[in-house]
């Protein structure tokens, strides 16, 4: 769960490590369902670092997982480390696996929940949380802010904030995911 900095009508802001974000709570870039699993908590609402993973394989292996997730390190200035304590996989194929060296590398990286689109994972283990969409819209992959309630899953983009040192900028801005973009108060 985040320590949450500032809190807005049209996001939050939290540092993890020493890097400071901000996360769209105003319009989320997707919801989901949460299933039945032990794992969620039903009495709170909180605000988690969530990784999505979409998987265009029929059998997820713990190379795939690596191979994703150095590449998220590498190519995404937002994602970090810190982001794996929570992963969602998606995948737009029907009968997905999670093979046994996927669940040794999650439990080596430190994954403490693990979401699974419900529709396209054969099995579900009893230690991840079943996920359903109720629509066809497959969410981008990499880092999020996740806003976890008893119920559902709320995916809110999330931006990197870096100090302006020079005072270059008058204000940011961010994507409202209605075709308009917002100043950001932060």
């Amino acid at each position: 769960m985040l320590n949450l900095d500032t809190t807005s009508t049209s996001g939050i802001s939290y540092q993890m490590g020493n890097i400071n974000y901000f996360a769209n709570s105003r319009s989320p870039r997707s919801t989901v369902e949460l299933g039945i699993s032990p794992y969620v908590r039903r009495d709170a609402t909180a605000f988690i670092p969530i990784t999505v993973i979409a998987a265009n394989e029929s059998r997820i292996t713990g190379e795939f997982l690596e191979t994703t997730i150095t590449s998220y390190l590498s190519r995404d200035d937002v994602f970090s480390k810190d982001f794996l304590g929570s992963i969602y996989i998606l995948s737009p194929l029907p009968r997905v696996s999670l093979d046994k060296t996927a669940l040794e590398y999650l439990n080596k990286a430190g994954v403490s929940y693990l979401y699974l689109n419900s529709t396209a994972f054969v099995n579900i283990p009893n230690y991840a949380v079943p996920v359903h969409s109720n629509t066809q819209q497959i969410i981008s992959p990499g880092p999020y802010t996740a806003m976890v309630s008893a119920t559902t899953v709320s995916f809110l983009d999330t931006y990197r904030l870096y100090e302006d040192t020079y005072r270059n900028f008058i204000t940011g801005a961010y994507s409202s995911n209605d075709g308009r973009t917002l100043p950001s108060l932060c």
